[in-house]
Parts: C-alpha cells; structure tokens; sequence
C-alpha cells in the first residue's frame, strides 16, 4: 500500500480511525477498505491484525491502525456486516500498548495497559469513574498552560507524603516559591504571603506556638479564656480609652519602682487600708483633708 493512501492515519500519529470493508483478498490476506465517513473516498488495501473472521465480511465496520512506515492494520471489529455491535476484547498499539475491556453488562471495565504490562487507566463504565495508575514508575501530569481540577462533589488526596508549591513565573532569586507540604506527623507551609479567608476559622491543637518579628491582631471584639496566663516581655505598652479590671482574690503588683499618674480625679476605696513604709512615707498637696 502506498504511504499517500494511508496519510490521514499518519497525519494523526497513529491514532484509531473507524472504516468499512469493501472485498476481502484471500490469496494477499489483505482488506480493501474507505473511512466509516467517507464512503464516496478512494478505497485503499490494508493488512489484518486480528483473528475475528468478521473483518473478513464485506460491510463489516473496523478499527484501523497506521504505523511510522504507512502500513496501516485493521485491529479490531466494531460492528459485523449483520449490524451486530461487538466490543473489542484487546486493541494494541505496534509500540505494545493495549487496551482491554472486561465483564459484561454492569461489571464491564475498559483498562489501558504499558507495553510492561503495567496498568495505566482503569474506567469504570457503570460508574463513570477514570482512575489513574502511576505503578512504580510513578505518574506525572505536565501541562504546558493551566491545569485545573473540578469536581461536582468531594475531591481528595490521599498520600504518604503531600508536596505543593507555587513557582514565581520570574525567574529571579530573590522571589522565593510557596511550599505545601503534608506529612503523617507534620503539615508544612513555607510562603512569602499566606492569607486566609474564612466566615470561622477553628484550630484545635494540644499546644500551639507562634514565632514572629513582628505580629498584628485587629479585631472589633476580642475574648481570651484560660486557666493561667504569663505574659514575659522587655517593654510593655498598653493603651486603651478605658481599662476595667475585676479581681475576684488577690491582685498583687511586685516591681523594682512604681509610679501612678492620673490627669484629673485618683478614686481608692476600701474596707481597710494598710500603707507600709520601711523608711519615708511623704504626701506632698495644697490642701489634705483627713476625717
């Protein structure tokens, strides 16, 4: 067969067209066949790769295969000259890899295999359901532009280990990637910018620490609950329009030096008041009122 009869199959590197057959050759063992949507075309001579004596009927509806010399292969048939609709059992490639469909009716699965005999694609005809095989070869999907993942319900991932990260499309050092990653002891997140946005946000954790050179909190309402707090700090600064404290025990001030100032009226009242000096006590004022 000349290569120029077979050029549509080549123009799509091999890829499966349908045709239908015209005469069979029993002598050449040889098939006279036009493409399934191309009746009125040129009828070319191919060769026969499968055992299904169906190929063999004129009218019969096949599978066709080309391979890089322009030798193209009928494979498999798709419908037999009585209309009778068959599901072909194993479709290889010249480069070894098959594809196979098993089970009937409910049970049916389509699987594509590696010319190693390892499992590639498993489809679940009932189901629906196209899972993926990397094997020990691993699997990898690599897309030149954008690649996204959509699903109607629950999407998960599932892995020993979990690695994500998000390259700058600038190639320069200074800007750094943002890293995921997901262990069964430890969640790690390495980014230059990390911003959540949520209705309610909920960490529950045994312990928690947060280490930063600089932290912000801005909040229009704010509650702390614990059972014992201890705040270490350099400097303290605390300023506020009004300040309430309400100690139901002992509210106990320690320090080196203290020192109250108040701009306009100092209110102290209690039960009893004890005030100890071990040297000077002075209480300096215009005017002191006792009694």
């Amino acid at each position: 067969m000349e290569i120029a009869k077979c050029a549509r199959l080549m123009s799509m590197n091999a890829a499966v067209e349908r045709a239908v057959v015209r005469q069979f050759d029993a002598a050449q063992q040889k098939l006279l066949v036009v493409y399934s949507d191309d009746q009125r075309g040129q009828a070319f001579w191919v060769d026969i790769a499968t055992d299904d004596e169906r190929a063999k009927e004129t009218g019969a509806s096949v599978l066709l295969v080309a391979d890089q010399t322009g030798n193209a292969y009928v494979l498999a048939v798709v419908e037999s000259q009585a209309g009778s609709v068959v599901s072909p059992k194993k479709l290889c490639t010249q480069q070894g890899t098959y594809a196979t469909l098993s089970g009937e009716g409910e049970s049916e699965s389509l699987r594509v295999y590696s010319r190693d005999q390892r499992l590639l694609l498993d489809f679940d005809v009932v189901k629906g359901e196209v899972r993926f095989h990397g094997g020990e070869a691993g699997l990898r999907f690599i897309s030149e532009r954008d690649m996204s993942f959509q699903a109607q319900g629950r999407l998960d991932f599932s892995a020993s280990h979990i690695a994500m990260s998000a390259q700058s499309e600038y190639d320069q050092p200074a800007i750094a990637a943002s890293r995921l990653r997901l262990s069964p002891q430890s969640t790690s997140i390495s980014t230059a910018k990390h911003i959540v946005n949520s209705q309610l946000s909920q960490v529950n954790t045994k312990q928690a620490k947060l280490i930063a050179e600089e932290s912000e909190v801005v909040s229009q309402r704010g509650r702390f609950i614990y059972d014992r707090v201890e705040r270490m700090a350099k400097t303290i600064l605390e300023k506020s329009k009004e300040l309430i404290q309400e100690v139901s025990g002992t509210a106990q001030l320690n320090s080196k030096r203290s020192r109250t100032t108040v701009e306009e009226l100092s209110y102290t009242k209690a039960k009893h008041v004890v005030v100890k000096a071990d040297e000077d006590y002075k209480v300096k004022s215009d005017k002191i009122h006792l009694g």
